[in-house]
């Protein structure tokens, strides 16, 4: 579904696509001042696609203010452009259809090029690209761009994400992947054939950075303790793929037996990192003994250890001491006991 201005009424409309009916439905607000959420379907309602549609956009392809169609017919590989009159009724434009590569699945319309006219961008599941027609006018559309996406492209809108204040085209790929990925797109690369693709990303997910520490104690006399002991050490590393970030994770689990108050090393966990690198003339540089006169060698040799250490202390509650407590009249002082002393309140 979307929305869009299909006449100069000035109210909302809608338009659905009915992919078993193969056409589109119109709708349009009901109240002429004020909204209250019920639509009528307009005259020259509904509006024929053509065999299989999968998906379609709306946008104005002529320049003359009203939304037009296109709309991805699957199973023939083309896109069907319905240009709209102002008045709701719908033809096809000269050249209508246009070819496809491989079963398109998604479609959008922007101006790509910035020149004010409608340019139409398509993703084709069978050969993971995005197909690009730029307007030139009247519904008429240049040769298809084909530009390489991630595999599996589906759907595709668009909204502008750089300075250049032109929109860009973000494609979702196969659901299996949980990526999309965003093509910029321009006047000069499109020209060109060769806009930038962006790295896929990924779904975005929280980790927790630094050391947890696991212990489940067992007490035993003569002031010791049994620890099962798990520690996690989960921090980033200093490189990355494609922009994403890599984490390393290190576990530790042990059990010891302790004495209380007593600290005790328990682990400790060694990182070694050797780097060698070679700089001088190709060729001359490894050749060995006389290599070093043409060419620079180093080696640097980094040693990181982490030493755990366990102190464990039994928590327990102060000590109370009991005291006589006296009910009745005369308390004490009637069987010619001593009166206890005032017992103070405790805090």
């Amino acid at each position: 579904m979307v929305s869009a201005t299909f006449d100069n009424s000035g109210k909302p409309e809608i338009a659905v696509l009915n992919a078993a009916t193969q056409n589109i439905g119109i709708f349009q607000a009901t109240a002429d001042t004020t909204f209250d959420g019920t639509f009528t379907e307009v005259s020259g309602s509904p509006v024929a696609t053509g065999a299989d549609p999968v998906a379609f956009a709306a946008g104005d392809l002529n320049a003359d203010g009203f939304a037009d169609f296109a709309v991805v017919n699957q199973s023939l590989n083309e896109v069907t452009i319905l240009l709209n009159d102002g008045t709701t009724v719908f033809a096809a434009a000269i050249g209508s259809p246009l070819a496809t590569a491989s079963t398109p699945a998604g479609v959008a319309i922007a101006d790509f090029t910035n020149d004010g006219l409608g340019d139409i961008a398509v993703t084709n599941n069978g050969s993971n690209t995005l197909g690009v027609y730029a307007g030139l006018g009247s519904g008429e559309f240049s040769q298809r761009i084909e530009l390489n996406v991630a595999a599996g492209p589906l759907a595709v809108t668009t909204s502008t994400l750089t300075t250049s204040g032109l929109p860009d085209a973000i494609v979702t790929a196969s659901s299996g992947s949980n990526n999309f990925v965003t093509v910029l797109l321009d006047p000069a690369s499109i020209a060109s054939g060769a806009c930038p693709i962006q790295t896929p990303s990924p779904a975005s997910e929280y980790l927790d950075l630094g050391v947890k520490v696991k212990a489940t104690p067992s007490i035993h006399d003569d002031n010791e303790v049994t620890l099962q002991l798990e520690f996690e050490i989960r921090a980033l590393s200093g490189s990355s793929v494609n922009g994403i970030p890599i984490i390393t994770n290190r576990t530790v689990t042990q059990t010891v037996r302790l004495r209380e108050n007593e600290p005790s090393v328990i682990a400790g966990l060694l990182d070694r990192e050797e780097t060698k690198s070679l700089s001088g003339i190709p060729g001359f540089a490894r050749l060995p003994g006389v290599g070093y006169a043409f060419g620079k060698r180093s080696t640097s040799v980094a040693d990181t250890e982490l030493l755990i250490l366990v102190t464990p202390r039994r928590m327990s509650e102060r000590a109370r001491e009991s005291r006589p407590k006296y009910a009745g009249r005369g308390g004490a002082t009637a069987t010619g006991a001593p009166a206890p002393a005032p017992v103070p309140s405790e805090p």
